[in-house]
């Protein structure tokens, strides 16, 4: 086949124009490129090219490896222990597309400059650190402002568009960053929301041009080696809107699956309906195909050898375990974390990009710390469904750089996915909009969270200290708190608005703020006039068991006038006057203080005297544990009171403090506890010392 191919390509370059690089004439890979034709070839010599080059025609660009026999054009090195490019020409004629300094850094642009499909070919280079191109890309709602459009940096090797090039017999080497968002390698794009045009790129590239796109059944991307590429989305190849075949045979891959022709998407981000040509492919390391994989953040070094993965032979990064695994639909993984922190001093890259199929389970909600250290969003969590993300504390994340999406969510940002986040702490983050989580098109559950001290306060239109809800996403929000939240403009704890819906159960939303000016006099572009809902900004849903207190400027803010919100067996500060706004109904609601164990330190524990008890009401939901309580009936609020036999004071440490207390109150019997009958026989007395004496003793 290979050798047919090559007769075929030889046969095509003789009837054409050649123009050598580099030579008098044409010193620059460039310079030939813009005198060639349709059908003609640029042939470059050996050496290194620092250059970004733009190919808007037919032509075949080509080192001296289209003369070769390239049957044998890599090899397993034994001596290495991998594969390695053997052709000498492919080797040594590199374009190296590091140097650029503006938006257009990829190493190679391709796109027409009329309205027709062109078909051009690259064969046989080390095309190497290129950069990626600033391009602009859909947007998540058409009111979104000029100066909030998105633009995002895709194809670090190759961006190519409007086109259907031959791309083979290539070394991708080091192209991309974490900065690029799609396609270290390549990225293809074949629908109009990504980038087109039909002029020479100016600044950025313009959506509203509708030039033609090409009818492709196929893409030949044939015969190409990777090594060493990055992106946040497909560090080899990436594409978004292809539904039919990539052909990517007979390539070499960093991580594949060795026991059947696989790449994860890590590496190859396509549609899911996208059929992969993998057939006869390689790779340098074989991906850890287990359904469990354990991670430890405290071992020396990154492990990279057979056998890494496993509970005594752990991966040291999230990072590096997501280019490992192999999760499917029929291979769900679950990555366990250790204890740990878990930073860029460890060797954490963020935002850590959770894929589909895949679960992560920390060992302890507070001792298992993912911390971005500000280096960017904590989680991101993309086209993801079915997966359940728990038992960790998420920190230090930012978005508020870049554009649109970019600066929603510092904690977790989560956009067209359904899952469970479960018992997660998202504490001390930061982000225009959303400051601990944002989300999108997107429905999942969110349960025993506790989101904190996070911050939504760029400018006076932020909105959603804690939660930012938006376009079709209806969040279920069981057993959570929303503490400490700050923003400038709306929802202080959680902000919902553009076709949404919450469905808040047995929560605690208190102490959030607004802190702007109202944004009155700024163009916010959202039809409101600022601060308002220091607790919720929301427009539609129900809130149920739900404590709503302290929140400034008040609690809630119905933000529709042809939506209800549905309000029953709740505490919130100042009752109906602590709700504001449109259509709201309520039923068995209280307006008392809740009287927590210790609230300025952020224990929303009940104590034995708040009103909350018995107060709530049951939840029609999933876990059957949401419908556990003590006493005649649930509680309103995250936690559901209970004691610990011997905690009097309900300050859950059972010591000397519970003896004093048990003391006065069989000395002051008019006073009375109803923990202080420790044995059980409805008698206050010296034998209930006794008994928590003993509990003491024990616990010491």
């Amino acid at each position: 086949m290979q050798k047919i191919l090559f007769l075929i390509l030889l046969n095509s370059f003789l009837l054409s124009d050649i123009f050598n690089v580099p030579s008098d004439q044409y010193p620059t890979i460039q310079s030939g490129i813009d005198v060639a034709q349709d059908g003609d070839t640029v042939l470059v010599d050996q050496g290194i090219y620092y250059e970004n080059l733009k190919i808007t025609r037919s032509i075949t660009l080509a080192s001296h490896a289209i003369f070769d026999d390239l049957t044998d054009w890599n090899a397993f090195s034994e001596i290495f222990w991998q594969w390695e490019v053997t052709n000498d020409n492919i080797n040594n004629t590199i374009i190296d597309g590091g140097t650029a300094t503006d938006d257009f850094g990829s190493t190679i642009l391709i796109y027409t400059e009329e309205e027709a499909c062109i078909t051009p070919e690259i064969i046989g280079f080390t095309i190497q650190n290129g950069k990626g191109t600033y391009v602009e890309r859909p947007i998540s709602s058409p009111e979104t402002p000029d100066e909030d459009r998105l633009y995002q940096r895709l194809g670090g090797g190759i961006l190519f568009d409007i086109s259907n090039p031959k791309i083979q017999y290539n070394k991708f080497l080091n192209n991309g960053s974490n900065n690029i968002h799609d396609g270290g390698s390549m990225y293809l794009t074949t629908i109009d929301e990504d980038w087109d045009y039909n002029q020479t790129p100016t600044n950025y590239f313009d959506l509203s041009n509708s030039a033609i796109r090409c009818d492709i059944e196929e893409f030949d991307l044939t015969n190409n080696f990777y090594n060493g590429n990055d992106a946040l989305y497909g560090n080899s190849f990436a594409n978004t809107g292809f539904e039919n075949t990539f052909d990517m045979s007979e390539s070499i891959f960093d991580v594949a699956n060795c026991n059947i022709e696989e790449v994860s998407p890590v590496w190859v981000y396509v549609e899911p309906e996208a059929t992969l040509d993998l057939e006869e492919i390689e790779s340098n390391l074989c991906a850890f195909t287990a359904s469990d994989v354990y991670v430890n953040s405290n071992i020396d070094q990154e492990c990279i050898d057979d056998g890494c993965g496993t509970f005594n032979n752990p991966f040291k990064t999230i990072t590096w375990t997501l280019q490992m695994i192999m999760p499917s639909e029929n291979n769900p993984v679950t990555i366990h974390l250790a204890n740990g922190a878990y930073n860029p001093e460890t060797g954490e890259v963020f935002p850590i990009v959770l894929i589909d199929y895949v679960n992560i389970e920390g060992e302890s909600q507070d001792l298992t710390v993912l911390d971005a250290q500000q280096t960017g969003r904590v989680i991101e969590i993309i086209n993801v469904d079915n997966s359940i993300v728990q038992q960790f504390t998420a920190t230090g994340g930012i978005a508020i750089y870049g554009n649109f999406d970019e600066t929603n969510g510092g904690g977790i940002y989560i956009k067209n996915s359904n899952l469970t986040l479960k018992n997660i702490n998202v504490i001390e983050n930061v982000a225009r909009n959303g400051g601990g989580i944002h989300m999108n098109e997107s429905g999942p559950i969110l349960y025993h969270l506790n989101v904190s001290n996070n911050m939504a306060t760029e400018d006076d239109c932020s909105v959603g200290g804690g939660l930012h809800v938006q376009f079709n996403s209806y969040p279920t929000i069981i057993n959570s708190i929303f503490s400490f939240n700050q923003t400038s403009n709306r929802g202080g704890g959680i902000y919902a608005r553009f076709d949404t819906e919450l469905w808040i159960y047995k929560s605690t939303i208190v102490n959030n703020e607004l802190t702007g000016n109202g944004g009155a006099q700024t163009n916010c572009n959202n039809g409101h006039q600022g601060l308002e809902g220091g607790g919720i900004f929301m427009e539609s849903g129900e809130i149920s068991s739900t404590i709503l207190w302290n929140n400034f400027p008040y609690e809630i803010y119905a933000s529709s006038f042809n939506e209800f919100i549905w309000i029953d067996h709740s505490n919130i500060q100042g009752g109906p006057n602590g709700i504001q706004g449109g259509f709201v109904s309520e039923w068995d609601n209280i307006n008392d203080a809740p009287v927590f164990v210790d609230a300025d330190n952020q224990n929303f524990n009940l104590s034995s005297i708040s009103p909350c008890i018995d107060m709530g009401s049951f939840i029609p939901l999933y876990f059957p544990e949401v419908n556990d309580y003590y006493g005649n009936a649930p509680d309103i609020g995250a936690f559901e009171f209970s004691y610990d036999i011997g905690d009097i004071n309900t300050d859950e440490i059972i010591n000397i403090l519970d003896l004093v207390l048990l003391v006065n109150l069989i000395l002051s019997p008019s006073e009375y506890y109803p923990f202080s009958d420790i044995n059980g026989d409805s008698i206050i007395n010296v034998l209930d010392i006794i008994v928590l004496i003993n509990i003491i003793l024990d616990n010491t």
